[in-house]
This record gives structure tokens, C-alpha cells and sequence, in this order.
């Protein structure tokens, strides 16, 4: 159901699934799960199940043409190979993940700006109202009003801290996607940038600076071709920065007396060992894991559905030993083994098409948000906003998130 404005399509179907996730998850505390089956369960895979269904021509438009043909083989081979070792879980995670890409991969979509800014506002509101009359939420608004086990200059207003920084961050890139934005919504930028400065939610602060480097790096100068420019230094940039973070643990180790570097990176810790770094940074030994994982699967396919901490041969903590989603590709890899290179291909070729239109806003988020698919995968589940969200970026970037007025020449 879309609704034409200023010559701009807004598509209803999506934006409403993007408000009801946003208002069930300001309802989930910090220590909170979701049990399966459960009412919230349902109130976050329900809408994920149905609203395609409204937009069924534009669902199927997103498997069956040239460019997501990728989607849909990725689907058909790792489903029917997991259906076919009765991985009936495995599969239907795999069906529920391919039918909502296809979603808004064929969905045109269209979310104004000003939309989000008034849903931003509007979570602002109720989160202080949460904080006012319940205890769910444990973090303050304002830096020293935390509580002290929780981290006393830390601020959020969702229960759950990481959706604060992350929708902190994705306001961020909107707001900033040329200069009309950024003088119309003054406010709200101020905003976003006090949420994600004062979450201290390290990936979404590292993934602000990597997209700002790019949006510098862009802006030095003209380019003979922009097209492969924009594609393959957004390619380059993502793979850097993730081999950075591999690498990590040696390099923080000589540079973790520096207070910055001990602030943004070690929780404001020092004196730490190798191996303690080494755990706090979590992500590379969780993507060797997986890759292992893949390794070792039958015919490189995948295990299917699994329980992280009862495959893997080592731990660094108990925290960690049921966990294992925080990287949405290299899950898919120890989950779904080679066809995953057909759904990372799919990303690839959204890429390419945002640097052929020399959208350079979408380019410069691209090695941002891959950075959160590696560091922070679970919120790319496909019933999460945040899905919606940063998909619909990465496949239609600036044409996907209008104004109410002409685009304008960046």
C-alpha cells in the first residue's frame, strides 16, 4: 500500500512494520529474552510473516528479477539441501530470512526522512516515560545517572542499550545524507549524536567514524570514473577495517595506555594481557569459529540449525558460550556453508548498482553497515527494524530515504 507525495512514493506496508518492531522491542528490558512462542515472539515474526503478503507482486518482483535471482538461489539450494536432512528449523529460519529481503529488495522503497525523525522523536518520549514510571530501564538519559554495575556515564533510551546506539546510528546517516537534511533537522541530529556519543555502544560509534572517514574520502576530490571509485573503495574499505578488528587484539595491546584508545575500545580498562583483550574483543575468535564450523561441515554446506555453545571447541567466557549471532555472514556460512555466497553476491550487486547511479552517500555507508553485519549481526534478524532499515539502504540508498522535496545534487 503506498501513498504518492511530491511526486515520491511512501511505502506504507514497510514503515508501519518499522514503527510496531521498534515499539515491541522499547518493551524488551536489557536482560530480557524472547522465548519462543511466547506473545512477543509473535508480535516480532508475525508482521515479518504477513506484511510481504500485502505487497505479494513487489515480494516476488524481489526474487525473480536478474538482479535477485541471487536471493532466490541462495534460498532454493541451502533450503532444499537443509529440507532434504529434515533440518526442518534450519530451513524455515532460511525461508523467513530469504521471503523479507525479497520484501524490500522488491518493495521500491520509500521511508521519508521526516517519517523517521517523528518516530525517533516519538521512542525518545515513550522510553522516558518507561524511565519515569517503571524499573525496566536501568540506564539514565543524562551521562551519571546510570546505574553504577551498568556503567554509571552510559545513557539510553531503550531498555536494551545496543538499540539505542544502533538506531542512534542509522538517524546519523540519514541526517547527514546532504546538506538540505542536515539544516533541517538540526535537532534531531544533535540528538542522535548525544545517544550514540553517550551509549558508548562501541561498534555504532566505530561505524560513525568509518562512514564520516569515507564521506571525507569522497569529498577530496573528482574522480575520472566515479563509478568503479565509489564500488571499489567501499569494497576496500569494508575489508580493512574488518581485517583490522581480526588483528586487533595485538594492536590494542601496545596502544591501550592511550585513554582514548582504553575508553572507545576496553570498556576504560588498561594494564590488560593479550588474552584479555583478546576477549573483550570477541568477534574475531567468534568468525574463526564459525569459519571452522563451515570447515567442517558435510560437503561445505552448513550445519543447519545449532546451538553455538554446544558445537564449538572452546569458550572464552560463559557469557559467550550460548551466544555465536553477533556476525550475521559468517553465521549464515557455519549455518547455510557455500550458497551464502550467493546472498553476499546479492549485497555486492546493490552496491554496485548505488556506485553506478554514483550515490556516493550509499557507498560511504556501505563499509559502515558491513561492519555491523560482522560485529553485530543480531539485529539483522529479519522480524528486527534494523533489518528493514539498513537493507533498504544498501539496495536503494539515497532513492530509498527522500525528503519531501527534489533530491538534491551532492
Amino acid at each position: 500500500m503506498k501513498h504518492k507525495a511530491d511526486g515520491l512514493q511512501r511505502n506504507w506496508t514497510l514503515l508501519v512494520f518499522v514503527v510496531l518492531s521498534m515499539l515491541v522491542q522499547i518493551s524488551i528490558g536489557q536482560e530480557d529474552k524472547v522465548e519462543v512462542f511466547s506473545s512477543t515472539y509473535w508480535m516480532l515474526v508475525g508482521p515479518a510473516l504477513i506484511f510481504p503478503i500485502f505487497s505479494i507482486r513487489q515480494t516476488l518482483i524481489g526474487l525473480l528479477t536478474s538482479r535477485a535471482c541471487l536471493l532466490l538461489i541462495f534460498g532454493a539450494v541451502a533450503g532444499a539441501w537443509h529440507l532434504l536432512h529434515a533440518d526442518i528449523r534450519a530451513a524455515s529460519q532460511l525461508m523467513l530470512l530469504v521471503w523479507v529481503t525479497a520484501w524490500v529488495a522488491g518493495s521500491r522503497t520509500r521511508i521519508f526522512i521526516s517519517d523517521l525523525v517523528k518516530l525517533y522523536i516519538g521512542l525518545i518520549l515513550i522510553g522516558i516515560a518507561i524511565g519515569i514510571y517503571t524499573d525496566m530501564n536501568v540506564w539514565g538519559f543524562f551521562p551519571g545517572a546510570t546505574r553504577e554495575d551498568y556503567g554509571v556515564w552510559r545513557v539510553s533510551f531503550f531498555p536494551n542499550i545496543a538499540n539505542t546506539g544502533m538506531l542512534s546510528l542509522f538517524m546519523l546517516l540519514v541526517l547527514t545524507k546532504d546538506r538540505i537534511t542536515i539544516v533541517k533537522h538540526p535537532i534531531a541530529l544533535a540528538i542522535c549524536l548525544y545517544f550514540l556519543i553517550f551509549s558508548f555502544v562501541r561498534t555504532a560509534q566505530i561505524a560513525a567514524l568509518l562512514y564520516f572517514f569515507m564521506r571525507f574520502w569522497y569529498a577530496l576530490g573528482n574522480y575520472s570514473n566515479k563509478r568503479e571509485y565509489y564500488f571499489w573503495s567501499a569494497i576496500i574499505a569494508a575489508i580493512t577495517v574488518l581485517a583490522l578488528i581480526a588483528l586487533s587484539p595485538f594492536l590494542l595491546d601496545s596502544a591501550q595506555h592511550f585513554p582514548i584508545v582504553s575508553r572507545l575500545f576496553l570498556r576504560g580498562e588498561e594494564g590488560l594481557t593479550t588474552e584479555e583483550i583478546f576477549e573483550q574483543a570477541y568477534r574475531p575468535w567468534l568468525w574463526w569459529q564459525h569459519f571452522s564450523l563451515f570447515s567442517s561441515s558435510p560437503g561445505l554446506m552448513g550445519l543447519g540449525s545449532f546451538e553455538f555453545g554446544e558445537v564449538v571447541d572452546q569458550s572464552l567466557s560463559f557469557e559467550h558460550v550460548d551466544m555465536g549471532s553477533e556476525s550475521l555472514p559468517t553465521r549464515l556460512l557455519a549455518s547455510y556453508g557455500l550458497p551464502v555466497v550467493f546472498f553476499l553476491a546479492f549485497i555486492t550487486v546493490g552496491l554496485r548498482r548505488r556506485a553506478y547511479f554514483a550515490d556516493r552517500w550509499a557507498c560511504a555507508c556501505f563499509p559502515a553497515i558491513i561492519l555491523l553485519m560482522m560485529s553485530w549481526g543480531s539485529i539483522f534478524h529479519p522480524t528486527n527494524a534494523f533489518f528493514v532499515l539498513f537493507f533498504a539502504l544498501l539496495l536503494y540508498g539515497s532513492e530509498g530515504f527522500p525528503e519531501k522535496y527534489p533530491p538534491s545534487i551532492d
